[in-house]
Formats: structure tokens, sequence, C-alpha cells
């Protein structure tokens, strides 16, 4: 039987990708994939400073050669594709498990930044797009689209439509989470008030990365939230359509912390918001507003929701439990 060249660049890489991305490969190939993926994530500092595609995907599918008990008849060309793939999926983590990110340092970054209470849309040189919601803050490499598609998420929320690239993996950086891509379509929230960094996919496929573990993967109309402060990551079912209602204008919210939503109203109406005791933070509502409405009719609806009062001073709005009234 012909062994498989892992040098040679044909469709079938690309399919293959496309694919696992997509989650409609089969259980072979998904089971090939991501166990080399975890392999190779797992070694500290296996990719250099200086990514070698080739030589590296090389190194790849000689370990996989050596593994009898992987390659079976009909796996010697997936795991040739597999060399391709994990060494673009794994490029983040390996580089995150070395416990530093020396790209974010060593590159001119170029920053852009949403005013408060104005989401606009961001073009990036590979044509990409990023939809920066109102008072977040985007950067991305100068020389994005050479290598590695970079970006950094340093506060707020984004949604992100990647243009498919299997030889060019997108990562967006937001303090100690990497996500990372090839092509989808997903929404990362992670506002520096927020004790939890969320990402939710639209489409595609995602993998959710923290150092020194293996990755978390993603699929349409599931999220993962990232404890900034535990660093656990809870994977959850959602619908994705109310995590990106803000591009239309429209946000709702499905059980969801009272943090996250003044979170949303904070940079809508350039305000900030406090909180009496931190057990506020955690109350969940289903509700829902609109970027036309007035910012006290929302507290209104809040206030007789879920038993809280609020006072508003300039641009400063704090939050504290409801006067429980005893009937004498």
């Amino acid at each position: 039987m012909k062994k498989y060249d892992a040098n040679n660049k044909g469709n079938d890489e690309r399919d293959m990708l496309s694919r696992y991305l997509n989650g409609t490969c089969t259980e072979d190939e998904r089971a090939l994939v991501e166990q080399w993926y975890n392999i190779k994530a797992s070694e500290k500092g296996s990719l250099p400073d200086n990514l070698d595609l080739k030589k590296d995907k090389q190194e790849i599918w000689n370990k996989i050669s050596k593994q009898e008990a992987i390659i079976r008849p009909l796996s010697y060309k997936l795991a040739g594709i597999a060399a391709s793939v994990i060494l673009l999926l794994a490029v983040g983590i390996a580089l995150f498990n070395r416990g530093t990110f020396k790209y974010s340092t060593s590159l001119a970054w170029v920053q852009v930044a949403a005013p408060k209470g104005k989401v606009i849309k961001v073009a990036l040189p590979d044509g990409s797009a990023v939809w920066l919601n109102a008072g977040s803050t985007l950067a991305y490499s100068a020389e994005f689209g050479q290598g590695i598609r970079m970006v950094k998420l340093t506060d707020g929320e984004a949604y992100f439509d990647v243009v498919h690239d299997p030889h060019k993996p997108f990562i967006v950086i937001t303090g100690n989470l990497r996500t990372q891509v090839l092509g989808t379509s997903f929404n990362i929230r992670a506002g520096a008030e927020m004790k939890n960094i969320t990402v939710t996919v639209s489409g595609g496929k995602v993998a959710v990365i923290k150092k020194g573990a293996a990755p978390i993967f993603l699929l349409p109309d599931e999220q993962a939230d990232f404890n900034k402060a535990t660093e656990e990551i809870d994977k959850s079912t959602v619908a994705a359509q109310n995590a990106t209602g803000w591009l239309s204008g429209k946000f709702r919210f499905h059980n969801e912390a009272l943090e996250a939503i003044t979170s949303e109203l904070q940079r809508r109406f350039n305000v900030s918001f406090t909180f009496e005791t931190d057990d506020l933070r955690n109350i969940r509502f289903n509700t829902g507003f609109n970027t036309d409405d007035r910012l006290t009719d929302i507290l209104d609806d809040l206030a007789k929701t879920g038993n809280i009062r609020y006072r508003i001073h300039e641009s400063q709005v704090t939050i504290s439990p409801a006067i429980i009234h005893k009937h004498k």
C-alpha cells in the first residue's frame, strides 16, 4: 500500500478539515484528528518561535507513522492529512503551554476601539469581518495574514466572521483564554468587569483553549464560559441568536446574570454600574431590550422582576436590594 506523503498539499486536506470544522467528518476522522491534536498540544514548547509549517508537518507525520495502534489500513491517508490539521490547530496551545505567547510582545499591533453607544464593523486584511460592540477594543498584528492570523479582544464583546483558510489558523486572545478556528462565525464576550469570558458559536467549529488543558470543541449553538478566577470552563447548549442579537440592536437574555445585562447597558448607554452586594450580580433574568429603549424603562422592568432597586447619579447607576415592607 502506498504511504501518504504529508507534504503533498491536495484537496484531501482541505476537504477533511472542512468536514471536521463543520462537524460532518466520520468517527475515524474525528478520533484521529482530536487524538493527535491533544497529543501535540500537550507537548510543552513543541513549536518553535519561527514556525516552519512544512518542517513541523513532517515531524508530526513521523510521529503518527510510528504509532502502529493508530495506523490501521484505512488510516494512512487520514493520518497524513491529520499531520496538517493538527499542526494548524495546535499552534495556539503549544505556544500557550510555554507560559508566554511571544507573538503578542514582539509584533506591532493595530488597535481599533468602538465608542460607547455605537457598534462598528472592522474589516481585517484577510477579508474576515469583526463587529465590535459599543465600548469594545480589538487589536490585530501589523503582520496579520502572513502566517498565523492573530487578534486580541482586550475588552468588551465582538462577533467574528472568519474567512476559511486551512493553512492559516485564526486565534483570538482574551486574557488567559485562546479561541482558535480556521473559518467560522462566533461571538466572544470578554468585558473587563465580567467574571467570565463567554464564547458562543454560530457556525463551524471552534477550539477553546486554556493553558495546560486539552481543548474544548464547540459546535453551532454551543457555548463555553471561562471563569477568570478559577479558570474552569463550563460548556452548554444555547440559542446562539440570543448572544448575537446586539448586532441588530436587539438584546435578549435567557437565564442571564444581572452582571452580564448591566455590562451591555453600560456600553450601550455610556454609564457605569456598581452593586451594593456581590450577590446582586448573580440574580438571573429572562428579559430583553432594544437600542431605542430608554435606560430608565429598562431598569424599571429589572427592578420589578428582580426585587432590586436602582438610583442614578449623573452617569453612575447603583443597584441595591429591594426594600421589603413588613406588614403589621
